[in-house]
């Protein structure tokens, strides 16, 4: 095998990347764009497509690591010299079962960063993220601070089944978002990503001027594989797997479309990208021969909003109907689509409230296939969703996260189903 570049595999430290020269993706141009902006910004994307990463090459920049950056598109372009001190809150590891636990783990994570930034900061005696956030902000007299909060969606999601804890994490969380924007004089830029879209929780109500480019054509590749990038950045990898594989590099290419491509995002669909974790997967797999397997639904397809969504009977019931529906999508025979419009992806207080097709698609598994004026035409991306679908949803999901009740009275339905999707995924695929 020739010397390859080694692949960022389970890496999503931008720092750590770039000492170690491994294989990027320079999206740089588009980190510049909105680094350069100064209201707050918000991107929404399913697990495992790169959100992480992006939110540690925002760090990077703003700590002012310019050499790192260094033969990347924004070198030459970023020019504020300034120092920032950069807060980085991961909300991914915060789950909670109870209002309180949450906010000692805010607390926790504030003051970590404090401390990592070297400013000693009084704890309040309210206890509360917004009074410690803010006495932290009145010891930064100097400069200026950049707020970055990855899965900043995860601690509603944790409680979303429990009224009562989420509406009072949900008040915390927007009273630290008016302390944010109270005292934006001395706050450049702020970033937050997540999977879920809360524009009617109130969590966000302060930012009047709130940047969510979650479904915005400029941002479209902000994460996930474009096919450009795809040929560019791996050209070598393709050549060696398609060596081994005895196909062309052609032949190659069109089966990671097949299984791996097909997400699009923003709304005038014609931006698609690959799921980031897949191709990555695919490519460091070698030493088994490059096989086509189900690498993002295999790590990330059961997440904790898709399990804590699917303790509801009817969101049960919906969720298998619009999962049926689409796996036609993928045969050119049929035009079976699940379509929706664009407001109701937006549209839920609580992630339980949830139309079941705007769950699908936040989670990864519908996409925008096409638009007609402000509807959203959604259809299955890939293969690899379409084995998940059809081969896992019925069989291993319902058996681990249903109550024994439920398990009881849909066995023999599921029985049925789990047939029935088997059945028509072969058809399927003798017409691709």
């Amino acid at each position: 095998m020739q010397d390859l570049q080694k692949l960022p595999f389970g890496v999503a430290t931008f720092s750590k990347i770039i000492k170690n020269n491994l294989l990027y993706v320079d999206k740089t141009d588009l980190v510049y764009k909105l680094a350069s902006q100064f209201a707050p910004i918000v991107l929404s994307r399913p697990r495992r497509f790169g959100k992480s990463l992006l939110v540690s090459t925002f760090e990077a920049l703003f700590n002012g690591q310019k050499e790192l950056f260094k033969g990347l598109k924004i070198y030459d372009l970023w020019q504020d010299d300034n120092k920032y001190k950069v807060l980085r809150l991961d909300f991914s590891d915060t789950s909670a079962s109870t209002y309180e636990v949450f906010v000692n783990k805010f607390n926790q994570k504030l003051e970590k960063n404090f401390k990592d930034l070297g400013i000693k900061v009084s704890k309040p005696q309210t206890n509360l993220p917004e009074d410690y956030f803010y006495s932290f902000l009145c010891e930064c007299e100097d400069c200026e601070v950049v707020l970055l909060i990855d899965e900043y969606d995860a601690p509603l999601t944790e409680l979303m089944n429990d009224e009562s804890e989420f509406e009072k994490v949900r008040e915390r969380l927007s009273n630290f978002y008016k302390c944010v924007k109270s005292n934006e004089d001395k706050i450049r830029f702020v970033f937050l990503t997540g999977i879920t879209r809360y524009s009617q929780t109130s969590i966000f109500s302060a930012f009047n001027n709130l940047m969510d480019i979650s479904t915005s054509p400029d941002y479209g590749a902000i994460v996930g594989y474009t096919n450009e990038e795809l040929e560019h950045y791996f050209k070598d990898y393709l050549t060696e797997a398609a060596k081994k594989l005895n196909l062309s590099v052609d032949s190659l290419k069109n089966k990671l479309k097949l299984h791996y491509d097909g997400y699009c995002f923003e709304d005038t669909a014609s931006i698609h990208v690959y799921n980031t974790w897949s191709i990555i997967s695919f490519f460091g797999n070698f030493s088994e021969g490059y096989t086509f397997k189900p690498y993002w639904s295999n790590s990330g397809g059961f997440s904790t909003l898709v399990v804590n969504y699917l303790k509801d009977q009817t969101h049960f019931d919906n969720f298998k109907e619009f999962s049926l529906l689409p796996l036609n999508q993928l045969n050119p025979k049929n035009g079976a689509s699940v379509e929706l419009d664009f407001d109701s992806l937006t549209r839920a207080s609580n992630p339980k409230d949830m139309d079941s097709r705007v769950l699908m698609y936040q989670a990864g598994y519908l996409t925008i296939k096409k638009t007609q004026g402000n509807i959203a035409v959604f259809g299955i991306p890939n293969l690899e969703v379409s084995k998940f679908l059809s081969k896992l949803f019925v069989s291993s999901l319902f058996s681990s996260t249903l109550t024994d009740k439920i398990k009881y009275e849909q066995s023999v339905t599921q029985a049925l189903m789990l047939e029935a999707c088997s059945t028509q995924f072969r058809c399927i695929c003798k017409n691709i």
